[in-house]
């Protein structure tokens, strides 16, 4: 069940579209597997790819959660991560244009 504390609707096509406005760094988007079916949610990294020593801090490419709470709570802590390594200077090239 989705948490109301940090407030994702029910829905799912509106909580993709406010994970979205939330994250722009991120496409987030619902894998569909060969049934047609929807079992989780995802979101992939926009901007450059990550290197070797980006993974190593923490960082990753997709995200991959059973719900939309999840998600936002990985997204959270990814954009936090990235904020922390940036400004220590251990990011070297910045994933966005600026």
């Amino acid at each position: 069940m989705i948490s109301r504390a940090i407030n994702l609707p029910l829905d799912p096509a509106q909580a993709l579209r406010d994970l979205a406005g939330q994250f722009p760094g991120w496409k987030v988007w619902r894998p569909r597997v060969f049934d047609g079916e929807f079992p989780g949610w995802a979101a992939t990294r926009l901007g450059r790819p990550l290197t070797v020593q980006d993974n190593k801090h923490g960082l990753e490419e997709t995200l991959f959660s059973t719900t939309p709470d999840d998600l936002k709570q990985r997204l959270t802590k990814q954009t936090a991560l990235e904020k922390h390594l940036d400004e220590t200077g251990l990011l070297g090239v910045p994933l966005r244009a600026t």
